[in-house]
């Protein structure tokens, strides 16, 4: 799992460079990124407020309590109509999405002037009839992947994302060779459809690649009988999970708007976090993955002793991984910016991709354990009480994004990120508390001082690493790039591993043994 995610997460921030190439980020090309990054994100939106909070969270906790009571076949018959009729779904809100594509992208352009929303709205519009399809692979990895997890297979989900990765890089590598860096004013209508079709095949094969790992698990059906406790059940819990979804997407689609106010800011915003989400997805994603059918068939069968048992290290397993990340973002990341979008940005862009990175980097910890707990209330088949969180951390979230845009820009959103999923894991940890006992608390705490002052003795022998480095290596040529990023890395690792040990965080032992299992050989 952790090597398909440093795959996936690698190639992600390559494809955010071949994009960035093409497109430019901040105004090099017109709007151009922003244009491309609003109509590809419009699909992920109607997914996830059709199908996609569903099929992510409550389905596998379903399934697993089929498998648990009925055995595989009635599960796989029960699954096999659901999917049947989600992609039937989907496929319906796709034709619609289609016609409805230029209210959509008036949407988007409404803030723009006059001028340039008559260039942007036409792109945007053709863009979403070629991008909006994408839905329907979405709801197919996600239908697949939940199956695969609920089976305790979880490799072939981290790896078919660099599928998509490596052929949007393709896509965007060959366009730029043969057109250059093209602005909004000066693209055409085929090099539209270059860039649209190539990034929705990326979607296409990235769900395709999973159907093969499902062979042998379980016979599917061609059903669309829904007559089941267990789907009574899943649209029961959907209720709630959809609220959580809609009220996640109005406060997003207001940090949009207030985004796209300026040109070059929305791509700049989602770019940092595509980097803020690297050590999530390298190092939360797999915790929460690998914990949520454990979670999930301790629920079913009330062993809430071993429940907490596995929240608990899921909590501190997430700290001792994240919270030196954050540390590292802030003293290294506008090095790690500048060279990983090394040639195809401005240096304007780059300071300005660094700055809002260093703002999200704060609510890292905060936003992977408000994951982490999300999943536990949802394996406990409880979505009612995240629903009401969520609903109070989008509205803080809201309401500090609005003064905070107006006194620092960007960064101010990325700061009102940081604050409200702060808010949201607190809460969300004092309830689960009280449901199921306890989560070892002290321990958490404990756990938490002692990796607290290893990771910040780490950033201070990153921040002297780094700055001996830029005075040894050559910061203008990609060698010292590489380098005076690099160095600091290596000894801000071995720093923090050696303070960890100094300072006998006990977790060490836990991420040892799964290395030891891992490549030692040992059956797990």
């Amino acid at each position: 799992m952790s090597i398909g995610t440093v795959l996936s997460r690698a190639t992600g921030l390559l494809r955010l460079a071949a994009i960035a190439a093409a497109l430019g980020i901040v105004t090099e090309t017109g709007g151009l990124a922003d244009t491309y990054n609003f109509a590809n994100t419009a699909p992920n939106i109607i997914y996830e407020l059709v199908l996609g909070g569903i099929l992510t969270s409550v389905f596998v906790p379903v399934f697993v309590e089929l498998l648990e009571k009925e055995g595989r076949d009635r599960a796989w018959q029960v699954a096999s109509a659901i999917i049947n009729v989600s992609l039937v779904a989907l496929t319906a809100i796709t034709i619609i999405g289609i016609l409805a594509a230029p209210v959509i992208a008036n949407i988007y352009t409404f803030r723009l002037d006059d001028a340039q929303a008559a260039i942007s709205q036409p792109a945007m519009t053709f863009l979403l009839r070629l991008f909006i399809p994408q839905i329907i692979f979405y709801g197919l990895a996600a239908m697949t992947a939940g199956l695969l997890n609920a089976h305790k297979r979880f490799g072939a989900p981290m790896y078919t994302p660099v599928l998509n990765n490596l052929a949007v890089i393709a896509v965007f590598v060959a366009f730029h060779q043969v057109y250059g860096k093209v602005t909004l004013e000066e693209i055409t209508t085929g090099q539209l459809a270059v860039i649209g079709l190539g990034t929705t095949a990326g979607v296409a094969l990235m769900a395709l690649a999973q159907l093969p790992f499902l062979r042998g698990l379980g016979r599917y059906r061609l059903t669309l009988s829904l007559r089941h406790p267990s789907v009574k059940k899943l649209a029961k819990l959907s209720v709630f999970v959809l609220g959580y979804v809609v009220v996640n997407q109005l406060g997003y689609f207001v940090a949009q708007i207030l985004a796209s106010s300026e040109v070059g800011n929305y791509s700049a915003y989602i770019t940092a976090f595509t980097f803020f989400m690297l050590p999530h997805g390298l190092f939360a994603v797999s915790v929460i993955t690998a914990l949520l059918p454990g979670m999930s068939e301790d629920a079913v069968n009330e062993r809430w002793s071993e429940f907490r048992s596995r929240l608990s290290v899921g909590i501190r397993a997430t700290i001792l991984m994240l919270l030196p990340a954050a540390v590292g973002y802030l003293v290294l990341g506008e090095p790690i910016v500048r060279l990983l979008e090394r040639g195809v940005v401005s240096e304007e862009s780059t300071e300005l991709v660094a700055s809002v990175l260093r703002f999200f980097v704060l609510g890292l910890v905060p936003f992977s354990l408000f994951q982490l707990f999300l999943r536990a209330f949802y394996a406990m088949h409880n979505t009612k009480t995240p629903f009401l969180i969520n609903c109070a951390a989008v509205a803080l979230n809201t309401a500090i994004n609005i003064p905070m845009y107006v006194w620092f820009g960007v960064r101010g959103l990325a700061a009102g990120h940081a604050v409200a999923y702060a808010f949201g894991a607190t809460v969300q940890g004092r309830h689960l508390s009280r449901r199921i006992g306890g989560i070892d608390g002290r321990r958490i705490v404990r756990s938490l001082l002692r990796i607290g002052l290893a990771a910040t003795a780490m950033g201070l022998v990153v921040w002297l690493a780094s700055r001996v480095s830029e005075n040894i290596f050559p910061i203008e040529a990609f060698g010292g790039q590489v380098a005076a990023v690099a160095a600091p890395v290596l000894v801000g690792f071995a720093a923090y591993v050696g303070f960890a040990v100094l300072l006998k965080v006990e977790e060490l032992d836990f991420v040892k043994g799964i290395a030891s299992r891992r490549f030692g050989g040992k059956s797990s």
